[in-house]
């Protein structure tokens, strides 16, 4: 079996309480979490490990959040993708980033443009194909957004 896909949470911090994420639970306290750069580094040997002993299929995507948005913590995401980007930029290994979008600014996409290959925004209304603008403007990088998800219900 190769793998193909990865998802990291480096924190579970958010901007928004959506009913269907699971770390917004309305019936129990939301404990702010973070990943260790211990558990970070094993991870990047471990993908280090897939794509030495060929168990990467074609080109692994590293998505780096799920239940979480990313720039609530973006000190933390900054140095986190600049490590697995400069761990792993020799296999491999592309990396991802999934995003409600309410937080970027010239700076995120300034910075993010060095080590992210693609971007996915979920739009919980129509106020933020603003955002998606600004972004394609902007963000320099290998691929631009070209998919939008419109989820009315967020």
């Amino acid at each position: 079996m190769k793998i193909r896909f990865m998802d990291l949470q480096f924190h579970n911090e958010c901007n928004r309480s959506c009913w269907f994420c699971p770390p917004q639970c309305k019936n129990k306290p939301h404990l702010k979490e973070f990943m260790s750069i211990n558990t970070l580094n094993r991870i990047i040997d471990f993908i280090k490990f897939l794509d030495k002993n060929n168990m990467i299929n074609g080109i692994m995507s590293i998505c780096t959040n799920r239940y979480n948005e990313p720039f609530c913590n973006k000190d933390l995401y900054f140095k986190y993708i600049k490590h697995i980007y400069e761990e792993l930029k020799n296999n491999n290994v592309v990396i991802g980033c999934n995003t409600n979008g309410d937080l970027i600014d010239c700076e995120i996409i300034e910075y993010i443009s060095k080590y992210i290959y693609h971007i996915t925004i979920s739009l919980y209304d129509l106020n933020l194909l603003e955002t998606i603008k600004f972004i394609n403007k902007n963000f320099k990088t290998k691929s631009l957004i070209s998919n939008y998800v419109i989820n009315k219900d967020g």
